[in-house]
This record gives structure tokens, C-alpha cells and sequence, in this order.
């Protein structure tokens, strides 16, 4: 996509899910990035205690989903007809979130946002989000180890998504990673902080 957008350099930001990509971009394109950083991100799941502090309900998720390779077809194919009402699917989606998100999720400009990026990963249905499920379940195929070039990290200490022994391991395996972690905050917490990730990743 850089080629295509003839981006000789560029920053990646990997947000949650997006861990794992901002990751391995660090560990195999360092000489084209001019920064990389993590937010709220998922850790591997093959890290002992990695789902520790998780909402049972992702916990769950995550048990199964690599001992039912049929599970996460049904799981988004289902996700993706209450997509079709994302502020529906939006609400139901609440128990996944710790206390201190919940006042985020009730910011009108934050809502239309969430909903928005809802129905575009659902536009085409669920396949595609049920294959990235898969590989959240699996081996990333590199080391964390193997990160050479620095890594900045931002993660709330009460994130029940991608809870914080997510974020410790991340920051003790990546060599230069240059952690923050806030007491109190959780998954959201990057919502006000944008500015100053922003910066750290493009000074």
C-alpha cells in the first residue's frame, strides 16, 4: 500500500487489534518507518496468563476460537447481521468494556465514530473479519525480540479488552519499547491523548 501511495517513509499506529500489524511492520520494514507505536493493543495468546484481567466474554472468545475453526465463521457471520443496526450492535457490545470506558462510549462525536468503523468492517458481511479472528488465535510468526528499532506503548491499566498483562508483556519482550501505562484508565483512554501519541510518533 506504501508503494502504491508512493510513501518512500511513513508511521504506522496500530490501535487494539492492530497490535500485531504495527508489530511485525517494526520488526520487518524499520529502515521505511519513522515511528511505530501500540495503543490499547492485544498481546500474543499463547503468553501464559496473556487473557488475565480479559471480560469473560472475550476470554471465552478467545478459548475456543482456535479449538473450533468453524467458531469464528458463525461468531462474525452473526456480528455482522447486528451490524446492520451498529448503534444496536454498539450497546450490546458495552459488557466487553471495563466501568471507566462506559463514559466514552456515551460522547455523541466518539459514538458516530465507532458506529461508522462498525458497519465499514462489516460491509462485505463476516468472512473477513472472522479470518483476522484466526490469526489473533495463532503464532504471530516473529519475536518480539527481534524489534530493532524503538517501539512506543500506551496502555490503561484497567483496559478489559487487551488487558494490561498484554501491554507488560509487549513492553518487556520489544527492546526499545517505551512504555505509558495510566492507572485507572482503560481501553479508550487514547481517546484524549491522540494529539500527544501523534507527536511521539511524528516529531
Amino acid at each position: 500500500m506504501a508503494e502504491a501511495l508512493g510513501l518512500a517513509r511513513f508511521a504506522v499506529l496500530g490501535v487494539s487489534g492492530g497490535s500485531p500489524y504495527a508489530a511485525v511492520c517494526a520488526w520487518k520494514l524499520p529502515q521505511r518507518l519513522t515511528g511505530a507505536g501500540i495503543v490499547s493493543g492485544i498481546g500474543p495468546l499463547d503468553v501464559p496468563g496473556a487473557t488475565e484481567g480479559m471480560s469473560r466474554q472475550n476470554r471465552l472468545l478467545f478459548q475456543v476460537v482456535g479449538r473450533l475453526p468453524v467458531l469464528p465463521c458463525v461468531l462474525m457471520g452473526v456480528t455482522a447481521a447486528q451490524a446492520r443496526q451498529p448503534d444496536r450492535a454498539l450497546e450490546q457490545g458495552r459488557r466487553s468494556f471495563a466501568s471507566v470506558d462506559q463514559p466514552y462510549l456515551d460522547r455523541p462525536e466518539l459514538r458516530e465514530i465507532l458506529t461508522a468503523s462498525l458497519s465499514e468492517a462489516f460491509r462485505r458481511g463476516g468472512r473477513g473479519p472472522a479470518w483476522e479472528l484466526r490469526l489473533y488465535a495463532r503464532r504471530w510468526g516473529f519475536r518480539l525480540e527481534d524489534i530493532e528499532m524503538p517501539v512506543h506503548l500506551w496502555h490503561g491499566e484497567q483496559d478489559a479488552n487487551d488487558p494490561i498483562a498484554m501491554g507488560r508483556h509487549l513492553a518487556a519482550a520489544i527492546p526499545d519499547c517505551r512504555a505509558s501505562f495510566y492507572p485507572g484508565e482503560g481501553h479508550l483512554h487514547f481517546v484524549d491523548r491522540l494529539p500527544e501519541i501523534l507527536a511521539s510518533l511524528c516529531p
